[in-house]
């Protein structure tokens, strides 16, 4: 598994670094903090219930391409010291089987390219790949749920901006951009996420409306999204709360519901009310505005 890293990582195709950190199980908060700070594709937790020697922790991770992961990984074993292992392997990254079509909310249904959408469908069109946001899990479900409600909602306009933070595939943005926003910036700091979105976004004819960027944009929105791992989510809700305009709102999932009141204590202390809650297979999604005359 692991070998010397490359002063350099080598361009190319897109690909991923698997990254293991076998360490004290006591040490586990720490380390998945410590992984998360390098800006990974998504973190898996293995204990001894779950493939682990008893005592310790293996927490894997992928890495997106970049050429700095190598020294990444060289600064994460330091940071860590002689009782933590880190071991890693690349990954090519090939473009898997697209998955079937799958109808999300009222309206749309994710396809492959070439794929038609089956009658009274707007298809989103998607190729099979590792970015997050295929449009079948249940956290993806609840978002497109909720941006066609408030598209749809009586007694006032229907977000005309939309920011969606931690993009993936951009499914949300290219949502909102079907729904009738005119202006849409697709957020991420993964390569591999904003290499796919901008993918997406060209074949399914929206470059006009969504520009995909690296870093959250100033400025605010009259609606704000975010799909996003747990502990990134908490981290983004002040900053995503700043950019919802004036009788904006902010759209939030990808925690689990017996999570939600950490997430709606976030939401509180950034200034924020929660005007609805959903739930699906047991994960969460909140609406949050901001209380009357706190934006104005």
């Amino acid at each position: 598994m692991s070998g010397q890293l490359p002063a350099t990582d080598p361009p190319g195709a897109p690909r991923l670094r698997e990254l293991t950190v076998d360490a004290p199980a006591d040490r586990e908060a720490s380390v998945v903090a410590a992984v998360y700070r390098l800006g990974v594709q998504g973190v898996e937790v293995r204990d001894a219930e779950s493939g682990a020697p008893a005592g310790r922790v293996h927490v894997v991770a992928w890495l997106p391409p970049s050429p700095t992961a190598s020294r990444a990984i060289r600064g994460l074993r330091r940071r860590l010291g002689p009782d933590a292992r880190c071991e890693w392997r690349d990954i090519a990254v090939t473009w898997e089987a697209a998955p079937p079509a799958a109808s999300i909310g009222a309206r749309f249904v994710v396809v492959a390219p070439g794929v038609a959408a089956p009658p009274g469908r707007d298809a989103i069109v998607l190729d099979g790949h590792l970015a997050f946001g295929d449009g079948l899990h249940p956290t993806t479900v609840l978002c497109v749920e909720a941006l066609e409600r408030r598209a749809a909602a009586p007694g006032g306009p229907a977000p005309s901006s939309v920011l969606d933070v931690g993009t993936g595939t951009g499914i949300l943005a290219l949502v909102a951009a079907r729904l009738g926003a005119t202006r849409v910036v697709a957020q991420d700091i993964d390569p591999l996420s904003l290499w796919a979105a901008r993918r997406h976004v060209e074949d399914n004819g929206a470059s006009a409306v969504i520009d995909v960027v690296e870093v959250l944009p100033a400025g605010t929105f009259d609606l704000v999204v975010a799909n996003l791992y747990f502990a990134p989510l908490l981290a983004l809700i002040p900053a995503m709360a700043a950019r919802v305009a004036p009788g904006g709102e902010l759209v939030v999932s990808g925690f689990g519901v017996d999570a939600r009141g950490r997430v709606e204590a976030v939401v509180v202390a950034a200034g924020l009310v929660v005007r609805e809650a959903k739930e699906r297979e047991g994960w969460g999604l909140l609406v949050c505005g901001w209380r009357v005359g706190a934006a104005e």
